[in-house]
Protein backbone atom coordinates (compact mmCIF):
# COMPACT_ATOMS: atom_id res chain seq x y z
CA UNK A 1 0.00 0.00 0.00
CA UNK A 2 1.59 3.52 -0.77
CA UNK A 3 1.99 5.98 1.88
CA UNK A 4 -0.67 8.57 1.95
CA UNK A 5 -0.50 12.55 2.45
CA UNK A 6 -3.04 14.24 4.76
CA UNK A 7 -2.79 17.83 5.45
CA UNK A 8 -4.88 18.50 8.27
CA UNK A 9 -5.97 22.21 8.92
CA UNK A 10 -7.96 24.20 11.69
CA UNK A 11 -9.45 27.45 10.35
CA UNK A 12 -12.87 29.07 11.91
CA UNK A 13 -13.82 32.46 10.80
CA UNK A 14 -14.76 33.04 7.74
CA UNK A 15 -12.81 31.72 4.68
CA UNK A 16 -10.28 34.01 2.48
CA UNK A 17 -11.35 35.25 -0.82
CA UNK A 18 -8.80 33.24 -2.63
CA UNK A 19 -10.28 30.27 -1.00
CA UNK A 20 -12.05 28.93 -3.95
CA UNK A 21 -8.76 29.15 -5.78
CA UNK A 22 -7.13 27.07 -3.64
CA UNK A 23 -9.63 24.46 -3.35
CA UNK A 24 -9.05 24.67 -6.86
CA UNK A 25 -5.19 23.71 -6.46
CA UNK A 26 -5.81 21.00 -4.28
CA UNK A 27 -7.70 19.08 -7.14
CA UNK A 28 -4.46 19.43 -8.75
CA UNK A 29 -2.70 17.62 -6.40
CA UNK A 30 -4.90 14.32 -6.31
CA UNK A 31 -2.27 12.54 -4.00
CA UNK A 32 -3.09 14.69 -1.12
CA UNK A 33 -6.29 14.94 0.86
CA UNK A 34 -6.95 18.00 2.71
CA UNK A 35 -8.82 17.73 6.05
CA UNK A 36 -9.87 20.83 7.23
CA UNK A 37 -11.85 21.24 11.08
CA UNK A 38 -13.86 24.27 10.26
CA UNK A 39 -17.19 26.43 11.53
CA UNK A 40 -17.31 27.91 7.74
CA UNK A 41 -19.48 26.70 4.96
CA UNK A 42 -18.63 24.25 2.72
CA UNK A 43 -17.56 26.77 -0.54
CA UNK A 44 -19.28 25.95 -3.98
CA UNK A 45 -15.86 24.41 -5.69
CA UNK A 46 -16.29 20.56 -4.55
CA UNK A 47 -13.21 18.19 -5.10
CA UNK A 48 -12.97 14.57 -4.08
CA UNK A 49 -9.58 14.97 -1.89
CA UNK A 50 -10.60 18.01 0.20
CA UNK A 51 -12.87 16.90 3.02
CA UNK A 52 -14.43 18.94 6.40
CA UNK A 53 -15.30 18.35 9.75
CA UNK A 54 -17.68 20.99 10.87
CA UNK A 55 -17.44 22.18 14.39
CA UNK A 56 -17.31 25.01 16.33
CA UNK A 57 -14.39 26.55 18.11
CA UNK A 58 -15.27 25.66 21.68
CA UNK A 59 -15.82 22.09 20.67
CA UNK A 60 -12.27 22.40 18.57
CA UNK A 61 -10.86 23.54 21.87
CA UNK A 62 -12.83 20.50 23.75
CA UNK A 63 -11.45 18.02 21.37
CA UNK A 64 -7.88 19.44 21.46
CA UNK A 65 -8.13 19.11 25.37
CA UNK A 66 -9.25 15.56 25.37
CA UNK A 67 -7.16 14.10 23.15
CA UNK A 68 -3.87 16.20 24.59
CA UNK A 69 -4.71 15.78 27.98
CA UNK A 70 -4.40 19.41 28.55
CA UNK A 71 -5.94 22.51 29.25
CA UNK A 72 -6.58 24.39 25.75
CA UNK A 73 -8.55 27.79 25.78
CA UNK A 74 -7.15 30.22 23.90
CA UNK A 75 -9.37 33.14 23.11
CA UNK A 76 -8.66 33.36 19.40
CA UNK A 77 -8.06 30.70 16.75
CA UNK A 78 -4.98 32.58 15.89
CA UNK A 79 -3.39 30.49 18.84
CA UNK A 80 -3.96 27.28 16.84
CA UNK A 81 -0.76 27.67 14.72
CA UNK A 82 0.77 26.45 18.29
CA UNK A 83 -0.98 23.11 17.67
CA UNK A 84 0.36 22.51 14.65
CA UNK A 85 3.36 19.90 15.70
CA UNK A 86 0.06 17.82 17.67
CA UNK A 87 -2.13 17.52 14.91
CA UNK A 88 -1.70 14.36 14.00
CA UNK A 89 -2.76 12.91 17.75
CA UNK A 90 -5.88 15.71 17.67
Amino acid sequence: MPNKIIKVIPYFGKWPEWFELYIESCRHNPDIHWLFYTDCGEPVNQCLNVSYVHISFDEYKRLVSDRLAITFNPSSPYKLCDLKPALGCI
